[in-house]
């Protein structure tokens, strides 16, 4: 989906391309939450919730690179900023927090580099599964609020 940034021609932003985004400053608005405020190659703002992105160290006044994740049917602009570690597509290691079997395999829980609990459906058995406490190779799917979606294949 393309969507002119506020009806000006010639102004698009293209859903699942990644933009450099001013990174302005950070506001608290009425519902107390902080946001950050990216401004786009055209002059547009965008607001962000910041607690998402703490753990990025963003900085005012940087560039950050950001994928446009979505453009709703309003036109509003939802930003994914580039995660300093992952790369969508790319495998990384996880260490596994817990292991819980359902009918249908088993559900992982697994820590992120910043130590944010991530569950994973692994079709398998619970007794083919490394130990809690080690670690799984998990492919990043997606990054959505800071958090990757993980995918795994029992590789053990």
């Amino acid at each position: 989906m393309e969507i002119s940034g506020y009806y000006n021609k010639g102004k698009l932003l293209k859903e699942g391309c990644y933009y450099s985004f001013k990174y302005v400053k950070c506001v608290t608005l009425e519902d107390n939450n902080q946001y950050m405020i990216f401004e786009d190659q055209y002059g547009i703002r965008h607001f962000l919730e910041h607690e998402s992105y703490r753990a990025y160290n963003l900085t005012v006044s940087s560039d950050i690179k950001c994928l446009v994740a979505k453009i709703n049917c309003t036109g509003r602009i939802y930003l994914e900023p580039e995660h300093p570690l992952y790369i969508t597509g790319n495998q990384y290691p996880f260490m596994i927090s817990s292991a819980i079997e359902l009918s249908e395999g088993v559900q992982l829980t697994v820590k992120d580099c910043f130590n944010n609990l991530i569950n994973i459906h692994v079709n398998c058995k619970i007794q083919d599964l490394p130990v809690i406490g080690n670690t799984i190779l998990a492919k990043v799917v997606s990054i959505k609020k800071g958090i990757p979606e993980l995918v795994t294949e029992p590789e053990f």
